[in-house]
């Protein structure tokens, strides 16, 4: 595969994939990702592949994260925090109205 470009992956990408739900080979299959993806409009990530976004720096993988359409990336968040699940957004907003109701 010389012709194809070649991602290295960090440490913190490894960590998010894992978060994500990755497993095996992690390395390896995000960088067959990053090498497949498509390119992608956003402040926090710049390439998508299937239901991940990434974001790619150089030749180098430096987040990952599963990607749902129906709930908006936070451009408020640096590119190194794993976005929540969205059942943990869930219980925060029912705990933040709570709190407000107060």
């Amino acid at each position: 595969m010389s012709g194809f470009r070649q991602f290295k992956v960090t440490e913190e990408a490894l960590k998010l994939a894992r978060i994500a739900g990755m497993y095996g080979n992690v390395a390896e299959r995000v960088a067959t990702m990053a090498r497949q993806s498509a390119p992608f409009t956003h402040p926090r990530a710049n390439r998508r592949f299937q239901g991940f976004v990434l974001r790619i720096e150089g030749d180098s993988v430096i987040g990952i994260w599963r990607y749902n359409p129906d709930i908006p990336l936070d451009p408020s968040i640096t590119p190194y925090e794993p976005l929540r699940p969205p059942r943990a957004q869930e219980e925060l907003v029912h705990a933040h109205d709570k709190l407000s109701k107060k």
